[in-house]
């Protein structure tokens, strides 16, 4: 077993280390992330799926989808914006195999399940399935990405390796641990 990473970052200098190419973000909210991704791992190329909607149709996520843009403006060339849900990207996915995918979307356990089962099956053997959020949210309880990632790994025997909580991090989306898996 692997001793535990201590949080995202570390987990993108394992895929720099590891020499990925090839990269999905599923939730890219202003970009933050899928930047410190392509900073941290050269000539990655990364897929950032995101469909910057509420999910009525309500685009209030248009001022996320534009720091995304002003955030990959460096990048442009490695990255691909991919304005749709996670299952509209699944659907229409020709681009093949990846060397890991970092989900971090809805966190509800229909759609965290239903993330890691479809991007799963489109890294290929070696690379690194892995997301964001694990840990049950306090006030309400919450625990959709434990429940969905620990199911999906039980059911399939996945030795699955957690990041430590970060908590002295400064920038706070940094703290919370992440969940990944060999393919």
């Amino acid at each position: 077993m692997t001793p535990p990473l201590r949080n995202r970052r570390a987990l993108a200098a394992l895929f720099a280390a590891s020499g990925y190419a090839r990269g999905a973000e599923i939730g890219v909210g202003d970009g933050v992330h899928a930047r410190a991704l392509l900073d941290a791992i050269p000539g990655l190329f990364l897929y950032c799926v995101d469909p910057w909607d509420d999910g009525g149709g309500n685009r209030r996520g248009e001022s996320s989808y534009q720091a995304t843009l002003a955030a990959l403006e460096p990048y442009r060339g490695q990255v691909d914006i991919v304005r749709m849900t996670s299952a509209e990207a699944l659907a229409e996915w020709t681009a093949g195999p990846l060397d890991f995918v970092f989900i971090d979307g809805a966190h509800d356990y229909a759609s965290v399940a239903r993330d890691i089962a479809g991007w799963a099956p489109k890294v290929r053997p070696g690379g690194i399935v892995s997301g964001h959020d694990y840990y049950t949210l306090k006030a309400s309880k919450v625990g959709g990405v434990v429940n969905a990632v620990d199911d999906y790994a039980r059911a399939r025997r996945i030795d699955l390796q957690v990041t430590s909580w970060d908590r002295a991090n400064p920038a706070q989306d940094e703290r919370q641990p992440c969940w990944w898996f060999l393919a």
